[in-house]
């Protein structure tokens, strides 16, 4: 009886030693030490549009602008940094005489996002201003369908598929469209129905995205990077760029890479690419008609 007894207690310790060694070697939700979102890369037009991972020349963007009145997309490039050692550097061995491959080759298969709205989302100015709801949203019914909009985003994780790779200690880029067509359009469609009853007439709402990206490397474990916080202000008319007072003078045409997305666009092109090429025309030549 004793004998039994020990051996019950000897494998119930067992099991308690097990269960915190298992806790202890699980991997955490997120590994920077192995995958590290650096910071957010500018793709712009004086570099052709284009972006080179590990080049001493490119641009880091601090935040972000979307002007709804042109665009309803916000496109994101995370640059990481593979952190995991070679497989030479851990096992010791050098390349002649390893039978195993390089293991830790990162490929970045998943983008992850979720958005931190400020509360000028909801009130439409100030958050100290004590403008009524009722006021700003037609019907109960339609606050509500707005904040369901806005908890949909912020709740939860969108996946995005993407694709990138990055040999240890090497840096990688991926393209994450942060804020998609859907979202876009609903905030569109609500600011622009306060700019129209005149509740604003310049808005800028400043919102939060937070990106992790997730990878796999070539044994098949996969490993999720740090999260990431990046700002976006949204605006409206805000990237009209008056370089001319009148359509009859040339004007640069640069075009930014991504319309409405942080790069101002030149008046005589708004008619061309924005949606709502009237407010920058008001702004620039004056009230209509415009000769364009």
């Amino acid at each position: 009886m004793r004998r039994q007894l020990g051996r019950t207690v000897i494998y119930g310790l067992m099991c308690v030693m097990l269960v915190s060694m298992t806790a202890l070697i699980s991997c955490p939700s997120e590994q920077p030490q192995s995958l590290l979102i650096k910071d957010f890369m500018a793709m712009t037009s004086q570099q052709q549009c284009s972006i080179r991972p590990g080049s001493g020349a490119q641009t880091i963007r601090p935040y972000g602008i979307l002007d709804l009145a042109i665009g309803n997309t916000y496109w994101l490039f995370p640059r990481f940094v593979n952190q995991m050692p070679t497989l030479a550097e851990t096992s010791g061995e050098g390349p002649q005489t390893m039978v195993a491959k390089e293991t830790n080759f990162l490929s970045v298969f998943k983008a992850e996002t979720k958005i931190a709205f400020g509360p000028d989302f909801v009130n439409a100015s100030d958050p100290t201003d004590q403008t009524s709801l009722a006021t700003i949203f037609h019907s109960q019914q339609e606050m509500e369908k707005w904040l369901a909009i806005l908890n949909q985003w912020s709740d939860n994780w969108t996946q995005s598929i993407v694709a990138a790779g990055a040999e240890p200690s090497a840096e990688g880029i991926v393209a994450v469209q942060a804020i998609r067509p859907d979202l876009g359009n609903a905030m569109f469609d609500r600011i622009f129905d306060w700019i129209t009853r005149k509740l604003v007439t310049s808005p800028g709402y400043w919102l939060t995205l937070k990106v992790r990206i997730k990878a796999m490397t070539q044994d098949m474990k996969e490993i999720t990077s740090n999260v990431m916080w990046f700002p976006v202000e949204i605006c409206w008319c805000c990237l009209c760029q008056c370089d001319t007072n009148h359509p009859d003078v040339p004007s640069s045409n640069r075009v930014p890479c991504f319309p409405g997305q942080d790069d101002a666009l030149p008046a005589t092109l708004w008619p061309m690419l924005a949606d709502h090429p009237e407010c920058c025309l008001e702004k620039c030549w004056g009230p209509p008609p415009w000769n364009y």
